[in-house]
């Protein structure tokens, strides 16, 4: 009679060198090689206090453990291969009929099978082996010049921290794309060896001085957030509050905690800032000023009250974070986004524990406030040529907004009551287990995997293949940053072209090429939305990987959702409810119309996504979501070419894809009819007369006669043509964020043209006539730039009524516009 033995959990799961590792995975990789008839996979901890791997097997075959490794070594990053192989005769069971993992034998050193040792033979191999050992966790003896960043574990994250590490002790500027396109140690140490012999390299440092000043700029601030209104009165009244909690060591001490966070508070200045306004040179300058001597209070609450903590901060006299403990079990921060971002909650969690613990901590160089006076110089100086011209390459004709099937109502143009509503949703560990596994086993970045697929969505339901968004880092890319709490974060414009003849995993790999590149720019989104005369993004993309808010396992805190924390204090949550208390005061109308934000936690995802609910509905961005993770969980979707993965999800029946729309078969209902039309500047006037067509006529009865105000006795033309369309540009979703351009106001008159026999549309020079509400002397402006931008927007606005119009699909309709 056969035994059923219960092994343990399909799942289950260790992390070992900051690397989380599915046993079940080595397991079965294993049971592939021939003659093996069981195996088991377990974690063990040494005498120094650190896991290791054990595999057991049972073979009748004569195999060795370094078989069982050097064929792991062809399947596997080197991170998940056991150190140790130990053949057993029989498996260990309980009387419950479970895996008696402690009657597994102990390995010795027989049992141990290392890699052969290759020692570094220069001084920047020896550095650098160093510097991985202690990033990855290893020890120094097992890291030598052979070994490599991906297999040992290495993402574009720890990327990151290795940049850090390299300008301390060498001295030079690499970027991320460096360090992963290097990945052995020797080949990184032969690259820095050429480049630390060229003086004039662009991998020299650029050095930020400490000033020892209270008064600071806000240049970079205002470049973060890029606000219509850089008004005091709009800077005071604009919310932005970001927080975290966190559960607490049952056995923490009070006192102690106020201490820490009292150092910390005199460690970082900018956090005790204030802003102030002043008048300079007869003008009003905002500036912020950090204060001496300023104490922390922690608040608190019960699970009755705790909502209560997050609320305005007054940035001219309040301390801009707040600390409370709920139920004595929970601690909560509250931080202005004006001083900080996510990557400072991870610094100021690191420091927490290691002041908690008694460790001291090094001595900062330079402060936030050092960074916002050398971000100031660099934007008087202008020098960012080089990446300008970057992207211009990624935005050679990818710069129009995507546009998504809108609501069918009348205050879509409502654009001064925004209103962001949530969709979100978490998925089980599949989902995080085929990221992760795609990524390491392809060399690129979860962060370019999971914005390609969420770019090829938004292809899928827009039907356009340039899709141009707006992604946001964390922008440690400066020395001496990676220590410091302060706003470091920045927005960058990018652009993806989904090509049909590509596979997804062609396009993560583009995806990341351009990504691991950009990421290293400091040029401002406004540098470059200026000048490429890109209109603002509609679309935004975060991800923000585990390590952010966890880099250690912690003792004295762990950080927790807000779902979590309500369950711990016994309250209902539903999801979403953390956006239940936005306030329409702090929702900026200039905001992307669709923000997908990406979590990572310790074996999931989770999704938000915010949506202008005035333009879209709810069901349409349940439906991207929907769509973007099956497309991520399925391994065989990687392999496949976009035009397959279209005929797959764009063709199923899906209101909100705009090949699958149900064309109207009227167009020209009442609704349709020309009103007369408002002034425009003191220039033009419209007039509108509505007349009916004898003859089989394909634009639906409609005529528009246009005046300009010179010469009212002047017909300009009076054809059937599109002019009721796109006539009039004016607060509509593209153009309402025309901010990056400095005119609050956009308006484009333009000339109607008849259709040709092949339903072309000619658009000219010619065709129309552009205006703006900042022109002092209100004269018609007919700038190229602006021209060459505006037949783009011509486009985009008359696309929706074509649709109906000609009864034909968008992306085709779009194929077939010519241009002069």
């Amino acid at each position: 009679m056969e035994k059923i033995i219960c092994i343990g959990r399909k799942d289950f799961q260790v992390k070992i060198r900051g690397q989380r590792i599915e046993l079940s995975e080595i397991e079965n990789t294993i049971k592939e090689i021939n003659g093996i008839d069981f195996t088991v996979v377990i974690d063990r901890v040494n005498e120094n206090g650190d896991k290791y791997l054990v595999s057991y097997f049972i073979s009748n075959n004569e195999i060795e453990g370094r078989n069982i490794r050097d064929y792991l070594k062809t399947k596997l990053p080197v991170y998940m291969i056991p150190n140790y192989y130990i053949r057993i005769s029989e498996i260990p069971i309980t009387g419950n009929g479970k895996l008696d993992r402690k009657a597994l034998p102990s390995p010795t050193k027989n049992d141990l099978i290392k890699e052969k040792y290759s020692a570094p033979q220069t001084d920047i191999e020896k550095i650098i082996c160093k510097i991985y050992s202690e990033i990855f966790g290893y020890d120094i003896n097992e890291v030598g010049r052979m070994n490599d960043f991906y297999e040992m574990g290495g993402d574009s994250f720890l990327a990151i921290k290795i940049i850090f590490e390299l300008k301390k002790v060498i001295g030079l500027k690499l970027n991320i794309k460096d360090v992963m396109n290097h990945s052995k140690i020797y080949d990184i140490s032969d690259f820095i060896e050429k480049n630390k012999k060229n003086v004039d390299s662009k991998y020299q440092l650029d050095i930020i001085t400490p000033h020892n000043t209270t008064e600071y700029p806000i240049t970079h601030l205002i470049y973060t957030f890029d606000s219509v209104d850089y008004s005091f009165e709009n800077l005071k009244n604009t919310t932005n509050n970001m927080y975290q909690y966190y559960k607490l060591n049952e056995n923490f001490e009070l006192e102690k905690l106020k201490n820490v966070f009292n150092i910390i508070l005199q460690r970082h200045k900018i956090l005790s800032s204030v802003f102030e306004e002043k008048i300079e040179n007869n003008t009003n300058t905002i500036y912020g000023r950090t204060r001496d001597n300023m104490t922390l209070e922690i608040e608190h609450y019960t699970k009755d009250n705790f909502e209560q903590f997050i609320r305005k901060f007054d940035i001219t006299k309040d301390l801009l974070i707040r600390v409370a403990i709920i139920e004595n079990s929970i601690l909560a921060i509250d931080i202005d986004h004006k001083v900080a971002d996510g990557y400072s909650l991870g610094i100021l969690l690191d420091e927490i524990n290691s002041l908690y613990n008694g460790k001291a901590l090094e001595e900062l160089p330079i402060q936030y406030t050092d960074y916002t006076i050398y971000f100031d110089e660099k934007i008087k100086a202008n020098e960012f040529a080089n990446q300008i011209d970057y992207y211009r390459e990624i935005f050679d004709g990818n710069n129009d907004t995507v546009h998504l099937i809108e609501k069918n109502n009348q205050n879509n143009d409502d654009h001064e009551n925004v209103v962001f509503k949530p969709v979100i949703r978490e998925t089980d560990s599949e989902v995080y287990d085929v990221v992760n596994k795609i990524a390491k086993e392809n060399n690129i970045s979860k962060t370019a995997l999971l914005l390609t697929v969420y770019s090829m969505v938004l292809a899928i339901y827009s039907g356009q293949s340039n899709i141009y968004s707006t992604i946001i880092s964390s922008n440690r890319i400066h020395t001496h940053t990676e220590k410091l709490i302060g706003l470091f974060m920045k927005y960058m414009p990018i652009a993806l072209t989904i090509k049909k003849d590509k596979s997804l995993l062609e396009l993560i790999k583009e995806g990341t090429e351009t990504l691991l590149t950009i990421l290293n720019f400091d040029v401002p989104y406004l540098y470059v939305s200026r000048e490429l005369n890109l209109p603002s993004s509609n679309i935004s993309f975060k991800f923000d990987p585990y390590e952010l808010i966890n880099t250690e396992e912690q003792e004295l805190l762990k950080a927790i959702s807000i779902e979590e924390t309500y369950q711990l204090l016994g309250k209902d949550y539903y999801l979403g409810k953390e956006f239940l208390e936005m306030k329409e005061e702090s929702q900026d109308n200039s905001s992307p119309d669709i923000n997908l934000m990406i979590s990572e936690t310790e074996n999931t995802y989770k999704f938000t996504l915010l949506y202008n609910s005035t333009l879209y509905e709810e069901n349409l961005g349940q439906s991207i979501l929907n769509t973007m993770i099956d497309i991520i969980k399925d391994e065989r979707n990687y392999g496949e070419l976009y035009d397959n993965i279209f005929k797959t999800f764009g063709k199923l029946d899906n209101p909100y894809i705009i090949d699958n729309l149900t064309l109207n078969e009227s167009s020209s209902s009442e609704s349709d009819t020309i009103e007369e039309c408002n002034t425009i500047e003191n220039n033009v006037s419209l007039i509108s007369d509505i007349h009916t067509y004898s003859g089989d006529d394909k634009l639906g009865n409609k005529e528009r006669k246009i005046f300009t105000k010179e010469n009212d006795d002047s017909l300009i033309n009076n054809n059937i043509d599109l002019s009721h369309e796109i006539l009039l540009i004016e607060n509509n979703p593209t153009m309402r964020k025309s901010k990056n351009h400095g005119v609050n106001k956009k308006k484009m008159l333009l000339k109607p043209s008849p259709l040709n026999d092949d339903n072309t549309l000619d658009i000219t020079n010619e065709s129309f006539t552009y205006y703006s509400d900042s022109d002092n002397d209100n004269t018609k402006k007919t700038n190229s730039n602006y021209k060459s931008k505006f037949k783009k927007i011509i486009y985009k606005l008359s696309f929706k009524k074509l649709r109906k119009l000609f009864k034909t699909k968008k992306h085709n309709f779009k194929t077939k516009i010519t241009t002069n």
